[in-house]
């Protein structure tokens, strides 16, 4: 199966580093659980796709669905990625290397006549599908796949050097059954290679399950950060709604005070107009009288006396009725007067009233309508915040699971071992039992049937090229670039040609693989004793080839691992990164890649 994203790289322009490489370590997490939970291998990684193979064709598209539906839901900074996928299937059968395709390893001489590379050719059902590939002998020995054997040599049976002896065939007897017994129990338990094998896939699950968990926890530490901000907003907002609310009760109660100095206003219009309109009806009694009966003249109130006494009285009373009347007009021009000014008052009461109300009103709404947007915010983020503990607690259920069945695995390995262990003391205490001439003529018996023998397979201690102070140089020295060109970060990158073997630089034991950012494969070593005060040794950016399995024991320059082929982790190409770590298998990070460096530079010198 191979996959990538479509117009991955144009969007990666206008996004920038940063960002893209976020996107692909979310969907290297997304992509690798679907195809790890369908038993595939992921074979290697193409920038911003994988190729990775399956057992079985409906796997694979299994994997490709569930794979497409987990990209899916990914989202980056508004882009959210489509990833397309193609499969190529078939039956793998041998041909001849006469087909005109000479095998790369061949023509470097790397190997000899018995250990020839393989031809196989892809037959698929359609003839329009097919391709060529080229594996080594003997086949990697997974699940499923058929393992193409050597020819076996033909057996000869060699003379007896000397007459058998009565007396030493039941110890014979003893050490043929002991080595039955033991051969017995090595083909009823399943071989090294295969359970290597299950405990790579449960380690690389394992892997993916712990960096998904640590992106999901991320995340919703990101939501339990937006839901305090926003309480922190709501917190505001409502004491800002209190400070209003103290000025809009202060508003109140001018309100209050307004409309009480309204309502005397009030009264106190209805009584100026009731002056005004007894006024006015006094006037006009006044101007009706003045009309009906003549009014009085100087020269008629001269004529019309019967004396002097009489005279002083005429004048003194059209006096009187003359200052009344401009008395009744003047009252009638006041009582108007403050009509009017009291209406005007009143009018402006009332308007101040009305812009009181109105600007205490849009405040209080104001903020009222920014506190719901933030609640609404915060209960948006509390439940991608519960969405994503949600997740994380499912992930870490399976991460146990897996932990569990781990662990159970390695139990079964290490009473495997013991077993067959105990197996093989027992024949060799029964061969020595047996006497130096019937162990002869045992091992001129067993010659010709292959893998029957029971010598361990010793690792090269001595690859790893020269040792500084107990340090071993990690990789073939002639494969290693020259020191000058290693830089610094984390640890110390060290340029080498992918596939190239790594070497354990101390004594130890292999305690995790995988670690962000250095791909699922990257082993961490537990040194038996600390060097420079460090106990912990990462190698970043490796390979899945030579894999050394969870709690394998290793000696100093012995194979544990490669160096990856192409993009591993976030690389720019191939090469290890040496560096020290924590219990965690975390970096410690470039405070101690000086360190590293002296050490590799000692190592690779001495």
């Amino acid at each position: 199966m191979f996959t990538d994203l479509v117009g991955f790289s144009a969007w990666a322009l206008r996004a920038g580093d940063a960002v893209a490489l976020e996107l692909l370590r979310e969907v290297g997490i997304a992509v690798e659980e679907p195809i790890l939970d369908q038993r595939g291998r992921i074979v290697k990684r193409l920038g911003d796709g994988v190729m990775a193979t399956f057992l079985d064709a409906r796997n694979a598209v299994d994997a490709a669905l569930d794979a497409q539906a987990a990209v899916d839901r990914i989202e980056i900074e508004g882009w959210h990625p489509r990833m397309r996928a193609g499969l190529h299937w078939g039956s793998p059968r041998r041909r001849s290397t006469r087909s005109g395709c000479r095998p790369a390893a061949q023509s470097r001489g790397a190997a000899s006549a018995p250990e020839r590379l393989q031809l196989l050719l892809h037959t698929a059902d359609r003839p329009d599908v097919g391709s060529m590939v080229v594996l080594p002998w003997p086949p990697p020995p997974t699940a499923g796949q058929a393992v193409l054997k050597r020819p076996r040599r033909p057996f000869v049976r060699r003379p007896m050097t000397s007459p058998r002896r009565p007396h030493r065939r039941p110890a014979a007897a003893l050490a043929t059954m002991s080595l039955v017994g033991l051969a017995v129990l090595s083909l009823s338990s399943p071989s090294p290679a295969a359970r290597a094998a299950d405990t790579s896939q449960l380690q690389q699950r394992i892997t993916a399950g712990k960096q998904r968990a640590s992106a999901l926890f991320g995340a919703a530490h990101a939501a339990g950060q937006r839901v305090d901000s926003l309480g922190v907003g709501i917190s505001r907002l409502a004491g800002q709604i209190s400070t209003i609310q103290v000025d809009l009760d202060a508003k109140r109660a001018q309100l209050l005070a307004l409309q009480t100095a309204r309502q005397r206003a009030l009264m106190k219009l209805a009584h100026l107009q009731a002056v005004a309109r007894h006024a006015q009806a006094v006037l006009s009694e006044q101007m009706v009288g003045s009309y009906e009966a003549d009014r009085p003249d100087l020269v008629s109130v001269v004529l019309e006396s019967t004396g002097f006494s009489n005279l002083l009285e005429r004048l003194s009373f059209a006096q009187r009725i003359s200052a009344h009347d401009a008395q009744i007009v003047g009252k009638v021009r006041a009582s108007r007067r403050a009509v009017a000014i009291q209406a005007t008052q009143l009018g402006k009461l009332a308007l101040r009233q009305q812009t009181l109300t109105e600007q205490a009103l849009y405040e209080r709404n104001r903020i009222a309508r920014a506190r719901v947007v933030l609640v609404t915010q915060q209960l948006a983020a509390i439940k991608i915040r519960d969405a994503k503990n949600g997740q994380l607690s499912s992930v870490d259920g399976q991460v146990g699971s897996l932990q569990q069945q781990l662990g159970r695995l390695q139990a079964a390995e290490r009473a495997s071992a013991a077993r067959a262990s105990a197996a093989r003391a027992s024949a060799a205490r029964a061969s020595a039992s047996a006497g130096p001439q019937s162990g002869s003529s045992r091992a001129g018996g067993l010659s010709g049937s292959p893998g029957t023998s029971s010598a361990p397979l010793q690792a090269s201690s001595g690859g790893g090229g020269g040792g500084g102070g107990g340090f071993t140089f990690p990789l073939p020295k002639s494969a290693a670039s020259p020191p000058g060109t290693w830089s610094l970060d984390d640890g110390v990158d060290i340029s080498a040609p992918g596939g190239t073997p790594e070497y354990a630089v101390c004594s130890g034991t292999i305690v995790l693989h995988g670690i962000g950012g250095f791909g699922p494969s990257a082993p961490v070593l537990h040194c038996d004793s600390t060097i420079d005060g460090y106990g912990y040794v990462y190698y970043g950016h490796a390979g899945p080839g030579n894999w050394t399995a969870v709690g394998t024991h290793v000696s100093a320059g012995q194979t544990i691992s490669e160096v990856g082929s192409g993009i591993v982790g976030i690389s720019s190409g191939p090469h290890v990164e040496m560096g020290f770590a924590d219990s965690s298998g975390a970096p410690i990070g470039p405070s101690s890649a000086s360190q590293m460096m002296s050490l590799l530079q000692a190592a690779y010198g001495g």
